[in-house]
């Protein structure tokens, strides 16, 4: 584990502090940009048609976040009392795309805020705690592919907190974590990674009905640990980047 917290640190440390120095700034903007904005435009346009009828409907982007979570809480119901693998594999899956559509259905309504920022992060840390413990105490994953997503997640999430400190020394602590919760300034990436992890442990959970299934799923683990190096890379940088509006 030392050595992977290790591998980390060092990669992390290349990206604020001698990356800038190798590579012009301009390309790094345009890495950041793509790191930010790659998936979630795409995304919003391929679901916006879907969701515009839970716009019509009135209904709120939090209760699709709920009813993700009371989809987790099956599947942690389901794998305590051996459910058929078909049935968690469904409902892991549409919790899983709950977190797709309720981010969609907030921007697509004007309805994004802290509380549902919250609601969405719990929602999906809870589906990772579930299936992380699943395969760990059922020793079906690999241990150490498992440790090598969650020091990388871990390690984001300190540079998360890094940003907010130093947005927050312009802006104001207050507002940078609530600007943080609602989801500004997160990057595509880091909701790319996620789903990465989350498809991997479908696939695995899958494969115990249908073998092919565990080849993909290591396919996307393997992927998901691919995007936490370029998402420590890109958190790395921006600390090292002035605050937008602010001179360097």
């Amino acid at each position: 584990m030392f050595s992977i917290f290790l591998t980390y640190i060092l990669v992390g440390f290349f990206s604020a502090f001698l990356l800038p120095q190798l590579m012009p700034v301009a390309i790094l903007q345009k890495l950041i940009y793509y790191a930010k904005n790659f998936e979630t435009s795409h995304r919003d346009r391929i679901l916006k048609p879907l969701v515009l009828p839970l716009i019509r409907l009135g209904i709120h982007p939090n209760v699709i976040t709920i009813l993700g979570f009371l989809l987790v809480f099956a599947v942690a119901y389901g794998f305590l009392v051996e459910a058929n693998p078909l049935f968690l594999f469904f409902a892991a899956l549409f919790a899983g795309l709950s977190d797709m559509f309720d981010g969609v259905l907030a921007r697509a309504s004007g309805k994004v805020t802290m509380l549902g920022g919250i609601l969405d992060g719990s929602r999906d840390f809870f589906l990772f705690i579930v299936l992380t413990a699943r395969f760990v105490f059922a020793n079906s994953v690999p241990y150490t592919l498992i440790l090598w997503f969650i020091v990388g997640a871990a390690a984001i999430e300190v540079l998360k907190a890094g940003g907010i400190i130093k947005n927050g020394i312009f802006v104001g602590f207050g507002s940078s974590t609530k600007k943080r919760l609602g989801g500004e300034g997160k990057l595509s990436i880091d909701r790319a990674k996620f789903f990465f992890y989350i498809a991997g442990c479908l696939g695995i959970l899958l494969g115990e009905v249908w073998l092919p299934g565990i080849y993909a799923g290591y396919v996307f683990l393997t992927g998901a640990i691919v995007l936490v190096f370029l998402s420590i890379i890109c958190h790395a940088v921006l600390l090292r980047m002035p605050y937008e509006g602010h001179p360097a």
